[in-house]
């Protein structure tokens, strides 16, 4: 029997007791021989059941309990089974989308800001950069700064000092 979830139009799969009782009874092949195996996550029962399809073996609808929390939005998802020797077996994850799996996020530095009530310090091993448009301030590990922008203003209502071992003005 097939009925429909609100809203999202996800397909909740409740299948008659006889052929969920006889779909537990028989275990997975492939659990004897292997500690996992893949399978995809077909529907969601009102109680939260799951029900996984194994394309390997061939099985549709078998029920299987899960060490994560499934939602609607995951149906049609593969699905990580952990198997047992007693040839049963559980969903243990989600497999994740392309997409979802960015190797660029997980293999971005670590970024540290310290914020407190007074100061930010933001540091780096080699450069910070602000950036802003055209505007940006370039500070380097060798010490060297280096501001740049279309209009440069600077001001001050005391002593305006400009130090260096050399200043060079035009």
């Amino acid at each position: 029997m097939k009925s429909k979830a609100n809203a999202r139009r996800v397909e909740v799969l409740v299948p008659r007791r006889e052929e969920a009782a006889a779909a537990r009874a028989k275990p997975l092949e492939d659990a004897r021989s292997s500690a996992a195996a893949l399978g995809v996550l077909v529907g969601l029962g009102p109680s939260g059941e799951a029900w996984v399809d194994v394309p390997r073996q061939g099985r549709k609808n078998v029920p299987m309990r899960s060490t994560v929390a499934l939602q609607p939005e995951h149906v049609g998802r593969e699905v990580l089974l952990a198997c047992f020797e007693t040839g049963e077996a559980v969903i243990s994850g989600i497999i994740q989308k392309a997409d979802e799996a960015s190797p660029a996020r997980a293999s971005a530095p670590q970024l540290e800001a310290r914020v407190d009530a007074d100061r930010i310090v933001f540091s780096a091993e080699r450069e910070v950069v602000l950036r802003c448009g055209e505007a940006s301030i370039l500070l380097s590990a060798d010490g060297s700064v280096v501001i740049k922008g279309a209009k440069l203003l600077t001001s001050s209502t005391g002593v305006h000092r400009i130090r260096g071992g050399s200043v060079q003005i035009n």
